[in-house]
């Protein structure tokens, strides 16, 4: 029953302390979101993939959740905040065989990939 499929970027500006702008940006813990994604069996439901750039280089921590509805891209993301709200929002679609609304952190992230920088 997977629902969506979530990309998180291990580009080189998204693993790095900093942002291409030179702000302080700690990069999502891509090890904590593994062990938590097994822990929790998520990966039925919303597979995870840890993928190379994703665009949008001068914004760190991005993220690309692929579903049946359009392709949603984040930029800027909190990385503690973001690995606790995927892992909620991931548990929750697993629950509900559907998939939840995202919590207002990540939505907050949203940007629309083809339009100018």
């Amino acid at each position: 029953m997977n629902l969506a499929h979530l990309f998180i970027c291990t580009g080189p500006t998204c693993s790095a302390s900093t942002d291409r702008d030179g702000n302080a940006k700690p990069p999502i813990d891509i090890e904590a979101l593994k062990m938590l994604w097994k822990e929790h069996a998520l990966y039925g439901v919303v597979h995870l993939t840890f993928a190379g750039c994703l665009g949008r280089c001068n914004t760190a921590n991005q993220a690309l959740i692929v579903s049946s509805d359009a392709p949603q891209y984040f930029m800027k993301l909190e990385a503690e905040q973001a690995v606790n709200d995927l892992v909620t929002w991931a548990q929750a679609a697993k629950e509900q065989g559907a998939l939840p609304p995202l919590p207002s952190s990540l939505s907050d992230a949203l940007y629309e990939r083809m339009k100018a920088c």
